[in-house]
């Protein structure tokens, strides 16, 4: 109102609470007050990183049809264009660990509720399954998926999944770029 800062109110209502209850519910708030400031302040990279995804799949090796890679350029413009609330983004690289393939995070690629927790745990490959089976030649440009945690910004469902695979020459997957985030409901209208 008037000249000044631009600010936003938020005023919370809860319902009474016992005193030793109310540690708990200041750090959840902060927490999740948190969770919005990485959001907001990586939102604009978060949505550029996804179109020069979608620009480099067009040089990218993948042993995927041209239809196929066409089909996932054309939904990540699409996701990009107001249809995917952007929560985080994390890289992935494969390594050799403990005789078996495992997906890495890239150290410093975290946004949004992903910056800074890079140090998580290394994933199988084979997790992927599900999506990559080349012994099949079931081979899919992207996986879209649900994620096993719930949001804790924007409404509280399961997180939406988006994750570009880059292969070898040999169609072997070489790294992961994901993003985590909500179909809008314009995405469902």
């Amino acid at each position: 109102v008037g000249e000044g800062i631009s600010e936003s109110l938020i005023h919370l209502e809860i319902d009474r609470q016992p005193a030793e209850a109310m540690p708990g519910i200041e750090r959840t708030i902060r927490a999740v007050l948190g969770d919005v400031r990485s959001i907001v302040v990586d939102w604009r990279v978060m949505r550029e990183q996804m179109l020069e995804v979608a620009d480099d799949l067009a040089t990218r090796e993948m042993p995927v049809s041209d239809a196929g890679r066409v089909e996932a350029q054309e939904f990540l413009r699409w996701a990009a264009d107001d249809h995917f609330t952007f929560l985080g983004y994390r890289e992935y690289e494969v390594q050799g660990k403990a005789g078996a393939e495992m997906l890495v995070p890239v150290e410093a690629s975290g946004l949004g509720l992903l910056r800074g927790k890079e140090k998580g745990h290394a994933r199988p490959l084979k997790s992927l399954a599900a999506h990559y089976m080349p012994q099949s030649g079931s081979v899919d440009a992207l996986i879209l998926t649900k994620t096993n945690a719930r949001a804790t910004v924007h409404r509280p469902g399961y997180m939406d999944y988006i994750g570009v695979l880059t292969f070898d020459a040999k169609g072997r997957p070489i790294r992961e770029q994901r993003f985590l985030g909500l179909y809008t409901s314009s995405a469902f209208n």
